[in-house]
């Protein structure tokens, strides 16, 4: 379905595209529901993952699957060049850095972007933490 509505998109190129579907898995506390009654958690929009129009990163199910097509529909749409081939490129293991200057592609970001997180959890699930300590890359290759 995401594909689908991306290659229409991409088809009829219309001046905007504006994506809905990032983070669909709303609980809400409510008393009722429609004409359900539900005490006291209801999830409002998405019970199963096979009828989820969520496409924000998860742990398990579809994992990064759909940020990694946004990305790439993204670049699509907005016509941005092509991503340089990977190629082999040999490197000796010498402790001198000057192999990796021609290895293509490169990828950089921002130095200082890593946080660590630390909020807490609605109800019973406790607090999101996550202090692993991740490297700030700046770039990759």
């Amino acid at each position: 379905n995401f594909a689908e509505q991306w290659e229409r998109a991409l088809e009829i190129d219309p001046l905007f595209i504006f994506v809905t579907g990032w983070n669909e898995w709303t609980a809400g506390k409510y008393d009722t529901w429609s004409r359900w009654t539900w005490p006291p958690v209801i999830f409002v929009d998405e019970f199963i993952q096979e009828f989820s129009r969520d496409i924000e990163p998860m742990n398990g199910g579809h994992g990064d699957n759909y940020y990694y097509q946004l990305c790439d529909y993204v670049r699509r749409y907005k016509g941005v060049r092509s991503l340089t081939p990977v190629k082999p490129s040999p490197i000796v293991i010498d402790g001198n850095f000057d192999d990796w200057i021609p290895v293509q592609p490169s990828f950089k970001t921002d130095p200082g972007t890593p946080v660590w997180r630390d909020y807490r959890g609605y109800g019973k699930a406790g607090p999101y933490v996550n202090h692993t300590g991740r490297n700030d890359i700046v770039e990759a290759k």
